[in-house]
């Protein structure tokens, strides 16, 4: 580690840890004790308010008001975050887009070597995220809920409701915001209908803070805003098994022979459409056994399939 990085790493860890020692400051950082009497040389050269205690209860403190104002990355560090930067554009977050645009800007200026090569390997990664494709957010809503959170505050929205083709007004307790099939929504205790609601963010066409506070009961009963974790059991062809076995939805799986030389197989899932499109586009590779819930969806499936579609006579 360079000089520059053990003096941030130096500061930063005592903010974080608080009064620390020589000896425990060499310990954490790998390095002699007579360096880290140097690097605390070097850092009072600098005016940084760091302050030595001798005795039993000693140690070395930095002012708690104290803030690094530089920040030094690699090129790795860089990348990584020039990479989540760019997934954000697949989240949609058009209230954040000029900032993360900026800061996208301020990340390449960091480089040393220049821009281009970041540039040229970020211009080679690519992600795609969308099943539902939102015509758009109205402007400050994401900033809206945000500030919801951090000043505990009920929302007014109007909802668009698509199958009636309408608009109501809601006051809401917003709980959880999170995305899902390529669109956001907002997990929330609605105070007009006196129970919790998903909202698409697209379907909000207005939002608004309330002075109201948050409902406390509704946070407190709060639960993930994903589908629960259900245990599918199917039985499938082994050439099938090792097509998908490394598909996001079967980690975890477990698996047992069968005497026919199929698999069974085991796993844990929030999501059930996955296994509904396997079962249908794999017929006789395939066969669900449970849960009832996707067994029920697969015979409505093929029964309408076959008749939409009936053997020819």
């Amino acid at each position: 580690m360079k000089k520059a990085e053990r003096l941030n790493w130096i500061v930063m860890t005592l903010r974080q840890r608080g009064k620390m020692t020589a000896a425990q400051l060499s310990e954490y950082m790998e390095v002699s004790r007579r360096t880290i009497y140097r690097d605390m040389t070097a850092l009072a050269e600098t005016r940084v308010p760091i302050s030595a205690r001798e005795g039993a209860e000693g140690g070395y403190e930095i002012d708690p008001d104290y803030f690094l104002p530089t920040l030094r990355l690699n090129e790795r560090e860089v990348l990584i975050l020039l990479m989540l930067l760019k997934f954000s554009d697949e989240l949609r977050m058009g209230d954040f887009r000029p900032e993360i645009r900026t800061l996208g800007h301020k990340l390449l200026e960091i480089c040393q070597d220049g821009p281009g090569r970041l540039q040229r390997a970020l211009e080679r990664i690519h992600f795609d995220l969308s099943t539902i494709v939102p015509e758009g957010y109205p402007e400050g809503l994401f900033a809206r809920i945000l500030e919801a959170f951090l000043e505990n505050r009920r929302l007014r929205i109007a909802y668009f409701k698509p199958l009636r083709g309408d608009v109501s007004e809601r006051t809401v307790t917003p709980l959880d915001l999170f995305f899902a099939e390529g669109c956001w929504y907002l997990s929330a205790h609605c105070h007009t209908r006196k129970e919790p609601r998903t909202f698409r963010l697209d379907r909000i066409r207005e939002a608004a803070l309330l002075e109201d506070a948050a409902d406390e009961t509704a946070q407190a009963a709060r639960h993930e805003p994903f589908e629960p974790l259900q245990e599918v059991v199917l039985d499938l062809e082994p050439r099938l098994f090792d097509l998908i076995k490394a598909d996001q939805a079967m980690q975890g799986c477990r698996t047992e022979p069968r005497d026919d030389g199929r698999l069974r197989v085991h796993v844990s899932c929030r999501r059930l459409d996955y296994f509904e499109q396997l079962a249908f586009r794999n017929v006789g590779q395939a066969t669900v056994l449970a849960p009832p819930a996707l067994l029920e969806t697969l015979r409505a499936k093929f029964a309408r399939g076959y008749c939409d579609y009936p053997p020819e006579p």
